[in-house]
């Protein structure tokens, strides 16, 4: 059996197909562009040689799509579909007839080798989706395993199996508050499974919580992580920060923005509609291609209960991005996450070990790494007074990032609790007039929220009320 590797090139809802030469088998049908592997090769390497010997680009290999066996009357090939990303180059004709950019709705089946005929068909059974299987991993609380949440994660569950997608639970994501908060070996173990599985597209983050810095040892010792690493979707907020800065020391592109029980676990009769956008939108292409405000912003619930259930949030008009002070549009790729969860990396006053554990696995970025980047800050659940406000930005201040990035996005607080003095204050610890502060993003504790992608070059444009991304550059690895 010959092994044979495609890549699915995006352009938002476009991909790209290759018409065969003439003068090869099966000449003039179309087909996705890649080529058999080589003896010594993986099939990432292969697609990536392939790619720039027939189109004459440079591309970043993704999660895997998809993948057939087909009997020619000459040879049975095991055709491969990945993900793939052009980070350099433009597809050039160098061995096929002609290239062809079209949406799936476009494909006739007639035109395509039998093998791309198969591939279509599975993308068409999985709804154009680029995510099939969801792990969900509670790498810091271990909410969804108690009996008071089962309601809201059966409305998760179904809610999911409605987008056509298939759900994992990892072994322990269940296990409850009490063991996983005494388990952070299991935790990590999780995260590193659902990395190693090749059948999961995305790891999806059940909550936040407050101490998932402890997995760092189980994830960074060995290489235990990044041995098992494979470029797939991760999605948290809140506490995941941790998990994030983690992935990022490794290379690994995230999203930001929100998690399974705070988000398709939403007590109303669908997901909020705003989070429901960004959400599907990440399902549906394995990407963000911008961002705009929400019309409207919710207050929290109080109750989450049964009795809760269908009970709509008390709402409000949104005013979109408040540029604070600098440049209105300006340009970089985004990090950073949860205040008060970067704020234990600097301070010990919620677990004695976080600046040691911390400071020993590296999770803050140096400052080489934080140049030219984004910023992004948002306050929890707690509501932090003003005055610890301050203390955390100073901390933050001390570092010097704020005079290494090139902008700084600040997240709506949780029911716009202590709004005006958060803007008044970073204002005035970070103390330069230049540095764009853009503020009251739809993202972190605050609903409704959208997702950012972590690592991938973006233009925030106060005026024209939009943060645009490369897509060019897939998030995913």
């Amino acid at each position: 059996m010959l092994e044979v590797v495609a890549g699915l090139v995006r352009d938002g809802e476009r991909f790209l197909i290759c018409q065969r030469p003439v003068h090869k088998a099966r000449g003039l049908m179309w087909e996705f562009a890649g080529g058999k592997v080589e003896s010594g090769e993986t099939g990432p390497q292969a697609l990536k040689r392939e790619l720039r010997e027939e189109l004459g680009v440079e591309v970043e290999v993704q999660e895997r799509v998809a993948d057939v066996t087909y009997a020619y009357p000459e040879l049975t090939v095991h055709l491969t579909l990945y993900g793939t990303a052009i980070v350099s180059g433009t597809p050039q004709l160098l061995e096929h007839n002609e290239l062809r950019w079209i949406a799936l709705d476009e494909a006739v089946d007639g035109d395509f080798c039998p093998a791309d005929q198969l591939l279509l068909a599975e993308l068409r059974r999985r709804g154009e989706h680029m995510v099939r299987n969801i792990a969900i991993v509670s790498l810091s609380a271990g909410t969804i395993g108690e009996d008071f949440a089962k309601h809201e994660v059966e409305i998760g569950l179904r809610r999911l199996k409605e987008y056509g997608v298939n759900v994992k639970m990892t072994p322990h994501a269940q296990a409850g508050i009490e063991y996983v908060k005494n388990h952070p070996e299991k935790r990590a173990e999780d995260l590193i499974r659902a990395f190693a599985d090749d059948s999961i597209d995305m790891i999806l983050c059940a909550i936040g919580g407050d101490d998932t810095y402890r997995l760092a040892p189980y994830l960074f010792e060995n290489d235990a992580l990044k041995r098992a690493l494979k470029p797939k979707i991760f999605l948290g907020f809140s506490d995941s920060t941790m998990n994030h800065l983690m992935l990022h020391r490794l290379g690994l592109n995230t999203f930001y923005g929100q998690s399974f029980l705070a988000d398709v676990c939403e007590l109303e009769d669908e997901m909020l509609p705003y989070t429901a956008q960004y959400f599907g939108e990440l399902l549906r292409t394995g990407r963000i291609r911008e961002i705009v405000p929400s019309d409207v912003w919710y207050e929290e619930r109080t109750d989450w209960s049964v009795n809760a259930v269908g009970t709509p949030r008390v709402r409000h008009a949104n005013e979109g991005f408040q540029l604070l002070q600098g440049a209105p549009v300006f340009h970089g790729k985004i990090l950073g996450g949860c205040l008060e969860t970067i704020y234990d990396i600097f301070n010990n006053d919620r677990y004695p070990d976080t600046v040691s554990v911390c400071e020993k696995y590296g999770l803050f970025p140096t400052l080489d790494d934080w140049r030219g980047k984004i910023l992004l800050l948002e306050t929890s659940e707690e509501r932090p007074s003003p005055d610890r406000y301050r203390r955390m930005l100073e901390a933050l201040k001390r570092t010097g990032v704020f005079g290494a990035v090139a902008g700084v996005l600040c997240g709506k607080p949780m029911d716009e609790v202590y709004f005006e003095e958060y803007k008044r204050i970073i204002v005035e610890v970070v103390g330069d007039p230049q540095l764009p502060i853009v503020a009251n993003l739809n993202i972190g504790h605050a609903t409704p929220r959208c997702i950012l992608p972590f690592g991938v070059q973006a233009t925030v444009d106060a005026v024209a009320q939009r943060i645009t991304f490369d897509c060019d550059c897939h998030p995913a690895g």
